[in-house]
């Protein structure tokens, strides 16, 4: 039984795509908080989470939609074209909406302003962030996932580098991360121009297709990922920085519970690219799946939550209600991670767009709104009542293929 799952590649992957990103963020990303919470002051880590924050959603802004079309149109273009036209697109992007931000940080976020003063650090940082985040779909389009763990490896550099950084307070554990960017990004770099070709022009055709589909998804993935990025300032601007780290370091630890159905969705959107499966079928495999693993680590954050949030310090384990929240979230996040990619594949990107937008509005809201009621906690009730809410759309789509057929469309609908 286990050798023929093993075989699987929904399987294989899943668990491949699953184990890498437990690594780099339970492991890796556990040491890295650790340190910066004995290392640095709670209100420095604050300001650094909601600096790595910015870079991070920088990087998704400048993705323009390309990350999710290299999985689909690596089996159907010139691998080669769709991978260069990926990382030129989504590299100019970065560095234009990187200084654009550098004009605007003193209106729009003036605790972190200070980092006005860095801006050529800042900008390479995001522009290596958009690299690594093309090398590493790449891997997973070429059915490669492996190599995500030698990228994280090499990232890992970032945790000695927290020591002799400590002087520059919160931008020290910025450009702790950004060191380690660097060291990834050429490491990357170098494996996959040993399997995939580099091209130095762009065909039109080619960005034509893929703008097509990326546009759609583009707008569905900033719905994805903006309230994610942009919750950590909310709660600097409503909470302070000392709130902002305690939610930061408690939704790292929630991050790695809801890593195993994100790592799930895209190991089989990857497979229902390649056209492996019924795709409805497949999709409740994957659900299946996902609610076995996330049984016994939900049960792990509710046994061991308060240790863990202990090992960062005293300070953050007043955060454990939240974890709570967002581990018991998990088992709803689990319907958007699958049912999304079992659109796209349908190619019904109207339905992906119209879901990630009511997600987005209903989570900043609600956040909104709770946030000065319950303090961080308000973030946490936010988070499970909207992904509760979509499971309901969500899971009447996957039930009805005729509902399917007739939701939003998009390339090839």
């Amino acid at each position: 039984m286990a050798e023929r799952s093993w075989k699987d590649p929904l399987y294989r992957n899943s668990l491949t795509l699953t184990l890498n990103r437990l690594f780099n963020a339970a492991v890796i990303g556990f040491l890295f908080w650790s340190i910066s919470a004995h290392e640095y002051a709670v209100a420095a880590v604050g300001i650094g989470t909601a600096l790595i924050s910015v870079s991070d959603l920088l990087m998704y802004l400048a993705t323009l939609g390309f990350d999710i079309s290299i999985i689909r149109f690596t089996p159907l273009r010139d691998p080669g074209e769709v991978f260069s036209t990926s990382l030129w697109v989504t590299s100019a992007a970065a560095v234009v909406l990187g200084a654009a931000f550098l004009l605007s940080v003193g209106i729009l976020v003036p605790t972190i302003a200070m980092v006005q003063g860095y801006w050529p650090f800042f900008l390479g940082i995001v522009l290596l962030n958009s690299l690594l985040n093309i090398f590493g779909r790449t891997f997973i389009a070429h059915r490669r996932p492996y190599l995500l763990f030698f990228q994280y490896l090499v990232m890992a550099s970032r945790l000695p580098l927290l020591y002799p950084l400590v002087f520059l307070g919160g931008i020290g554990i910025f450009f702790a991360t950004g060191l380690s960017s660097l060291f990834a990004a050429v490491f990357s770099a170098i494996v996959a121009l040993r399997f995939v070709r580099l091209t130095f022009g762009i065909r039109r055709e080619v960005l034509k297709d893929m703008f097509r589909f990326s546009s759609a998804n583009y707008v569905a993935n900033l719905f994805t990922i903006t309230p994610e990025l942009v919750l950590p300032l909310m709660v600097l601007a409503i909470l302070g920085p000392v709130a902002a780290a305690q939610y930061y370091i408690t939704f790292a630890i929630g991050s790695l519970i809801m890593a195993v159905p994100d790592a799930i969705g895209t190991s089989y959107f990857v497979e229902g690219s390649y056209g492996s499966g019924d795709p409805r079928r497949e999709a409740i495999r994957a659900l299946l799946a996902s609610s076995l693993v996330l049984l016994p680590l939900v049960g792990g954050a509710i046994l061991f939550g308060v240790a863990l949030l202990g090992f960062f310090g005293p300070a953050y384990t007043q955060a454990y209600p939240l974890l709570l929240v967002f581990a018991l979230s998990s088992f709803f996040v689990a319907f958007h991670k699958i049912c999304i990619p079992f659109l796209n594949i349908h190619m019904k990107t109207g339905a992906v767009v119209g879901i990630n937008g009511v997600r987005m509005v209903l989570l900043l809201g609600l956040s909104t709104l709770l946030l000065p009621l319950f303090g961080i906690e308000g973030a946490g009730y936010a988070w499970i009542l909207t992904y509760g809410l979509i499971a309901v759309p969500l899971g009447w789509l996957l039930g009805r293929p005729a509902a399917v057929r007739a939701a939003g469309t998009g390339e090839g609908s």
